[in-house]
């Protein structure tokens, strides 16, 4: 385990982390000490940056997601993770899931060329349009 360099809300009694070692973890803080109730690990993001957002769609109710109401969206450069999480554990032990990575999309579906790399410094998730904004560099991308 490493340094968690980034905390996320989810709701009024969970939240979301993302460690260094490239790992996202959904968290109940209701119990002392919290309980982790699923992980996600090798999302993309570097040591000491992690740009991470979710969406709980079970507060809209506006779409079903299979696997969980939980949205994770992970991003670094040209590579994102969207990935349900799992709200509950099954035995007593939280799910571990290695992402499943794939490369950003620009409004057209095309896919962002290696070349062209993002400096990602934020990420926010629009999910009634299917849209993901990336703040980069005092521009902002909008992705599919």
């Amino acid at each position: 385990q490493k340094a968690v360099v980034c905390i996320k809300s989810i709701s009024r009694y969970k939240v979301i982390s993302a460690s260094a070692d490239k790992t996202a973890v959904l968290w109940n803080i209701m119990s002392s000490p919290p309980q982790k109730l699923s992980s996600i690990y090798n999302i993309p993001g570097k040591e000491h940056s992690m740009n991470i957002a979710c969406h709980y769609f079970r507060e809209d109710g506006l779409v079903s997601v299979p696997d969980g109401d939980l949205i994770l969206c992970a991003v670094t450069g040209r590579k994102t993770v969207f990935m349900p999480m799992t709200q509950s554990q099954s035995n007593g032990s939280s799910l571990e899931v290695k992402a499943d990575r794939t490369v950003m999309s620009d409004c057209e579906s095309n896919p962002i060329p290696s070349s062209e790399k993002l400096k990602v410094s934020s990420v926010a998730l629009l999910p009634c349009r299917q849209l993901v904004l990336l703040g980069c560099e005092g521009e902002i991308h909008v992705c599919l």
